[in-house]
Order: C-alpha cells, then structure tokens, then sequence
C-alpha cells in the first residue's frame, strides 16, 4: 500500500497492550518488556476484567474508555475478538494496529470466511494500519520499543531485519545477542493483511538509522511493489536477502509458476540479481552476511590478502576466493621483502603467506602491520589453525591489539572447535568478524565487494 501511518509501528509516543494481565500469557509478556526496556512514550492497558492497573500501568476495560487514542495498538487476544477490537480502535482514532496473536487465517467467522478477511473489512473505514497477524513484534532499541513477546532484546545497530516467520526471528534475536550484534529495527510481518514487505521497505529505506536491510522472504505477494521497492532501496543501502522455498512448484499450489518457467527459484535469482539485492541461501550464510554487515567497514577495493600459520589453511582460503571470483592481492616486493625478513623461518611471505606452525602472536601483529600498509591489498583475511605450539587465544588478542591501528577490514578464521572457543569470544568482542571455517569468511568477503 504505502508508508502511511509507519511511523506509529517504529516510534510511537503512546502505546495500549490489548489483553495485557499480570497472568504469565502474551499481552503481559510484552507490557513487560516495554517496561523493562524503558519506552519513553505513554502506556495504558485494556482488559475487558476491568484491573486498575497491570504492572502499575492504567487499565481499562474497553477502547472507548482510553482518553486519548494511542500512537500504537498491540492486540493479544484470542483470533476471535480481533475484527471487533480493529473496528474499535479504529473509530477511537488508532492510527496503527499490531497483531501478535496467531490463527486468524484458520479460523472462520460467522459467514465462514477466514478472520483474516473479516480483520481487513473491519480496517476499512477508518484506514487503520494493521501489521500481522501472527507477528514477533517490532523491536526498535534506540527508540526504547521493545513491543514483542521475544525472549530477549536486540542490541542496537544499523542493520534492519525483515523477516516473515516469528520463529525464524526469534533465533536470529539469540544468536545476534550472543555475538554482540545489533538491529536498527527488527519486526517480522507474520500472515500479512496489510503492511507488507514493500511498505516496510520503503520505510526503511528513508531511515537515517538504517545503514543495511536483511530480509527473509518467504512468498512474495505483490510483485510489482516488491521490485520497486526493493530496486528505490537498494540505491541508497546494502539489501540482503534469503529466500526459502526450494521446493517444487508442485508441492506449492497456492505460488504457482509462470508457464514457460519450470523453477521459480531462477525468477527470484533474476529478479533480486537486476535489482541490487544480494541472495543468500542458508541460515548460516545469513548468520555469516549479518556479523558482516554489522562489523565490516565499507570496501575500499576487492584485493584481498591471507596469512595463516600453516600453508593448507591459507590455500582452502585461496581456493574459496577463486571459486567466489574473487581478487587476490599483488604483494609489493617491498612487502614481500619485509615479510621475509620478519617471518620464522620456513614461512613462505606471498599470498597467501604462510607464517609456519612456529609462528608467535607477534608474528601476526608484524604481518597485520605490512600488509594493512600494502597500497595493493584492500582487506585482509586471517586463518589460525590450532596446535599445541600456537594457543588460539594468545593469536586473537594480537590480531585485536594490532587492528585499532589499521584503516582496512580484517576478517578472520580460528579453525576448529573445542579449543577456539575463547579466541572466538576475544574477537567477537572486539567487533571483529570471525568465522568458523576459511570458507565463510571468503563468502562473507564476497558479499561485502
């Protein structure tokens, strides 16, 4: 539809929980975390039980008894109730409506149509946004929104996710908290009856806090919208994209496929391709494009250089850069000299540049030092393999101590797992892009060139 009324769901001055108890059910969860964030605005709560109060916010007993109408409606009540309550605050003057409650497109109303429809005639007449049903909610950190029943909060950040599925994002929310990652925005839209994708879109694409959109699609509904959008977006922001459904068409009625094209999935390659989005295919492969995203300054150019302590590490790397078609920097004879005379011996100073299984932390710091000051190399990747020569973590504080005095991207890989936990930790707190394998750090290269 359009942007019309979005900035009620992203910055509300005023919020109503709708179904909000202090009985452990939805609307209390999420009067609690809008507390427990510290949203800044007006909150009130409407249960039809008539408390004074839930969690010392002011109740209500209906949405004709609210003096003022509110920015936001967040409604967590049973599907049955939804049409009704829509209708309602849309009389009261509510110009946004955000629905968490599921089961609206099962279950049937009076007429034995599904609720969804019933919700969207009931929104009407007033032009009432609605967004869900069956949403996570929108968490908005430096607007102090935390309208969601998620578990825990996102950091803040200048990545906003888009996503269709409230479990998919609820595991994005814990993993990005566990690496110290954070959102502009994070909302996932659920079984759409208004506010799509495209909407949303273009609302972000015109936030100043917003830097990078992910989204996570599942059916695109209206084509033409979505294309625009996302080619408007794509001119000013990084745009990322993983799109489920490598299913056949078959076992997919209700997203048939155009006659002359047997696999939908080559249209949505195509189409994301001409309009600047980047597609990714897996949950890892997001995983790997957020911490990217978020940590990765923008590239000066494609060169990359590799050093690791052994040469089979370097040359996974290099094989990895290759196949992505990828650019591996030219060394300097200079730096080639310098890395040399540096180096234990045995190590081999190209590129890659193998420092050799003897190699020490400062051996890292000296190699991150000349190559950062190579003219032809553009961002770095570092591979540790663990040894009992070479503890991992001991590797991980040099390589931070020796970043802070660099202006290019550094990427980097600890190999292995039960001993590189604490290397990985280092790294990460220090916002510095780390990877399991040599691999999804070349990828995660690539997706930044």
């Amino acid at each position: 539809m359009s942007t019309r009324h979005l900035e009620a769901f992203f910055k509300p001055r005023s919020i109503t929980v709708v179904g909000a108890s202090e009985q452990p059910k939805l609307g209390g969860v999420v009067l609690r975390n809008l507390l427990e964030c510290g949203f800044e605005g007006h909150l009130t709560a409407i249960n039809r039980k008539g408390y004074d109060t839930v969690y010392g916010v002011p109740c209500h007993a209906e949405v004709d008894r609210l003096a003022t109408a509110p920015d936001l409606a967040i409604l967590c009540t049973p599907p049955v109730t939804i049409p009704r309550l829509v209708r309602e605050l849309g009389r009261r003057g509510v110009p946004a409506a955000l629905i968490l409650m599921g089961g609206l497109a099962t279950t049937l109303s009076r007429s034995q149509r599904p609720l969804t429809e019933s919700v969207r005639a009931a929104a009407r007449p007033s032009g009432i946004r609605l967004l869900g049903p069956n949403s996570l909610g929108i968490l908005s950190p430096r607007h102090r929104l935390f309208a969601s029943y998620a578990h825990l909060n996102v950091l803040p950040g200048q990545v906003a996710y888009v996503g269709e599925s409230a479990v998919l994002g609820s595991a994005l929310i814990d993993w990005a908290r566990g690496r110290g990652i954070g959102f502009s925005h994070f909302l996932t839209l659920g079984d759409v009856v208004d506010v799509d994708m495209a909407d949303v879109i273009d609302y972000l694409a015109s936030d100043p806090d917003t830097r990078a959109i992910l989204l996570h699609i599942e059916r695109v509904r209206n084509a033409r919208r979505f294309i625009s959008s996302v080619r408007a977006a794509s001119r000013g922001k990084l745009v990322l994209a993983i799109k489920s459904g490598h299913v056949p068409a078959s076992q997919r009625p209700e997203e048939p496929v155009a006659p002359g094209v047997p696999h939908a999935d080559a249209v949505y390659d195509a189409v994301l391709r001409r309009a600047g989005v980047l597609r990714v295919h897996s949950t890892d492969e997001l995983f790997d494009a957020l911490e990217t995203l978020t940590r990765m300054r923008p590239l000066r150019g494609e060169r990359l250089a590799i050093f690791s302590n052994g040469f089979g590490p370097g040359a996974v790397a290099t094989d990895a850069l290759v196949r992505h078609g990828g650019q591996l920097a030219e060394l300097s004879e200079a730096t080639r000299a310098a890395l040399g005379a540096e180096m234990p011996s045995f190590s081999r100073a190209g590129n890659p540049a193998d420092l050799g299984v003897l190699a020490a932390p400062r051996h890292y710091q000296r190699a991150l030092q000349l190559l950062s000051k190579d003219p032809g190399v553009d961002a770095v990747l570092v591979v540790h393999a663990p040894s009992r020569q070479a503890a991992g973590e001991a590797f991980a504080r040099a390589v931070v101590e020796t970043v802070s005095d660099t202006q290019l991207n550094v990427l980097t890989s600890w190999m292995g797992q039960a001993s590189v936990a604490a290397a990985r930790q280092t790294l990460d707190t220090a916002g510095i892009p780390t990877y399991e394998t040599p691999d999804q750090a070349v990828q995660a290269f690539m997706h930044m060139v």
